[in-house]
C-alpha cells in the first residue's frame, strides 16, 4: 500500500514543480521584457497567435545591424607632422606590418599601399613583421607623435588626406 500512495503523490508533486517553472518561466519572461522593453503590455493585450510567432523567432533582437562602435582615434594637428589625440597613447591608422622598429619610432606598410612612421615614442608595443590592425595600440607618446604619412608615389600626405581619400 505504501507504494500506491508514493504513485498517487508522484504527479501531485510532477505537477506542482511544473507548474512552479512555468511560473518561474513566465517571470523571466516579463523581467527579460521590462528589461529590454521589446513589446509593451498594451501590445500583448491585442495580440494574435500569429504575433505571438513572430515574436518567438526572435527576428527583432537577433538582427545583423551593422553599427559603428568606435569611429577610430582622432587625431588633432598640432604643428608640421606633429599630432595629439588627447592621451599618451598612439593607435594605428590603417592595417598593415610593421617594417622597422627603432628605440622611438615605427614604420609600417599599410594594406592599402601607404607607409608611415610613427615617431617621437617614448615606448613601442609591437615588433617588426608584426600584422597591426586599424586602431590597434602600438606605443605611447608624451604629448604628441610625429605621424608621416607617404604614398606610392612618395608623396606626402596629412592624417586627414589619407583618412579622407584611402580606405583599409
Amino acid at each position: 500500500m505504501k507504494r500506491r500512495n508514493r504513485r498517487k503523490q508522484t504527479p501531485k508533486i510532477y505537477h506542482l514543480t511544473m507548474s512552479f517553472m512555468c511560473l518561474l518561466v513566465a517571470m523571466l519572461v516579463y523581467l527579460i521584457n521590462d528589461k529590454t522593453q521589446m513589446i509593451s503590455l498594451a501590445t500583448i493585450k491585442q495580440m494574435q497567435f500569429g504575433d505571438v510567432v513572430n515574436l518567438l523567432t526572435w527576428n527583432n533582437v537577433f538582427d545583423e545591424k551593422e553599427e559603428v562602435i568606435s569611429a577610430g582615434v582622432n587625431y588633432q594637428l598640432l604643428k608640421d607632422d606633429f599630432y595629439s589625440n588627447g592621451s599618451n597613447e598612439v593607435y594605428n591608422i590603417f592595417d598593415g606590418v610593421v617594417q622597422q622598429v627603432e628605440a622611438d619610432s615605427i614604420v609600417l606598410l599599410c594594406d592599402n599601399g601607404l607607409h608611415i612612421r610613427y615617431s617621437n615614442l617614448t615606448n613601442v608595443h609591437v615588433k617588426k613583421d608584426e600584422r597591426i590592425l586599424q586602431n590597434s595600440l602600438i606605443g605611447s607618446m608624451d604629448s604628441s607623435v610625429q605621424i608621416e604619412i607617404m604614398n606610392k608615389n612618395e608623396e606626402k600626405l596629412t592624417v586627414l588626406d589619407a583618412l579622407s581619400n584611402y580606405e583599409d
